[in-house]
């Protein structure tokens, strides 16, 4: 659900970036569309995909919703679908709904509909026979799909997701886990290393202005602790050295030059 909320809301943000057009551009499809887009209750995905079924044509997105149950689908959504696709309804229910949709699509697109014939369609419904509505054309019309050969793979087992992504991703170093841990701590310590340079080279400047009376430089800016700070002056006696940023708290060391630290 999280997945898909988001998906939808980029598609969203995507549609209001782009100019009016008559011409397609892209299609958002969604199988199994059961859970997403029900009659009452109000998911995350609800409302921006009755959004893009409302306005998305207006910059070029077709949208094609699959499901199993027409009872499934806000009825509000079925009534801005301009093109259907309807199989064998196993209930009077799924019919029922099918047929508010299929009249309210057409009253909103200034159509005729026949109640009536199409009920009577439904009924008739052999396999693999889809009765297509389209509000743009006078009549609705029968369309029947090819013989197509599919496994309807269920979902995959590790090993198997394993072999399909054999030499389509980066090798993992050897030791795994172990070694990718062993290189961010590396890694760590050799960025901590140089930190801890950085603040000697700063010291040692402070340092050889307070010996040749010259001034001490400022601002020092840590670019790794995000930490401003100002050298003293030459009278303070003090050398104050940013030393760490936790959160909302800072620290520094404050060091007497007499100590020559």
């Amino acid at each position: 659900m999280f997945f898909v909320s988001l998906l939808l809301n980029q598609v969203l943000g995507w549609t209001r970036a782009q100019s009016g057009t008559t011409s397609l551009r892209a299609i958002l499809y969604m199988d199994e569309i059961f859970g997403f887009f029900p009659p009452v209750a109000t998911p995350p995905s609800k409302q921006p995909l009755l959004t893009l079924l409302k306005q998305a044509r207006a910059f070029g997105l077709g949208i094609v919703l699959a499901t199993q149950n027409p009872v499934d689908l806000d009825y509000k959504g079925l009534a801005n679908t301009g093109t259907w696709l309807l199989g064998r309804l196993q209930t009077e229910r799924d019919k029922a709904r099918v047929l508010e949709g299929l009249e309210g699509a057409a009253t909103a697109a200034k159509a005729g509909f026949d109640r009536g014939q199409m009920d009577a369609m439904l009924a008739g419904l052999a396999n693999r026979v889809f009765l297509m509505n389209n509000v743009h054309e006078d009549a609705p019309r029968l369309v029947e799909s090819r013989w197509a050969m599919s496994y309807l793979r269920g979902p995959l087992t590790r090993d198997q997701i394993k072999t399909l992504m054999e030499g389509r991703r980066p090798p993992i170093p050897k030791g795994g886990a172990a070694s990718i841990a062993a290189t961010t701590q590396a890694a760590a310590a050799n960025d901590a290393a140089e930190k801890a340079q950085a603040g000697r080279e700063q010291r040692s400047e402070w340092e050889h202005a307070d010996e040749s009376g010259g001034e001490f430089p400022r601002p020092v800016h840590d670019e790794g602790m995000k930490l401003y700070g100002e050298g003293p002056s030459r009278d303070s006696g003090l050398l104050i050295v940013p030393s760490a940023h936790l959160g909302e708290r800072r620290e520094c060391h404050v060091v007497m030059k007499q100590r020559d630290l």
